[in-house]
């Protein structure tokens, strides 16, 4: 596995693949297309690469003053459980500590156990809940932080 820190316009239809097998409410083309298009510093990008080159996973990540929000995460689904969506995680923390952040927030799908357990193994802990923030199944979504001091050391 190999990670990037920029997608290229060229990968955003492997992205949307991934986005379609993840998520039961898929985001469109014009989520990535605008956000590559975007020249706005706060957002950043990384991918993890298959040994072929492929895309197996991405994460979205904003940075805004001192806070980072980790906005999407997404794996193939043969690729999960193989620890790309840790290593997506744990380098973009490292990376929001190298622009000055001290603390991460991530909302994630109340039934989503998986991601959870991984968040909490990452040390973000449960700090609010956002009633019927999802839609297309409509449910609540587990507010995490994690301070980010540390963040280093998880790679």
């Amino acid at each position: 596995m190999q990670a990037d820190r920029r997608f290229m316009r060229e990968h955003i239809e492997e992205l949307l693949s991934i986005e379609r097998e993840s998520f039961a409410d898929p985001k469109n083309g014009n989520i990535f297309t605008s956000l590559y298009d975007d020249a706005a510093s706060h957002m950043h990008y990384f991918v993890s690469r298959d040994e072929a080159g492929g895309i197996d996973g991405y994460l979205l990540l904003s940075l805004a003053v001192d806070e980072a929000e980790i906005i999407n995460v997404a794996v193939r689904p043969s690729r999960r459980r193989h620890g790309v969506g840790a290593a997506l995680v744990a380098e973009a923390l490292a990376f929001a500590v190298s622009r000055g952040a001290v603390a991460c927030y991530l909302e994630v799908r109340e039934s989503n156990g998986a991601a959870r357990r991984l968040y909490e193994k990452m040390s973000f802990n449960v700090v609010g809940v956002r009633k019927m923030y999802y839609t297309a199944p409509p449910e609540d979504a587990i507010v995490m932080r994690r301070a980010l001091e540390a963040a280093c050391n998880d790679r």
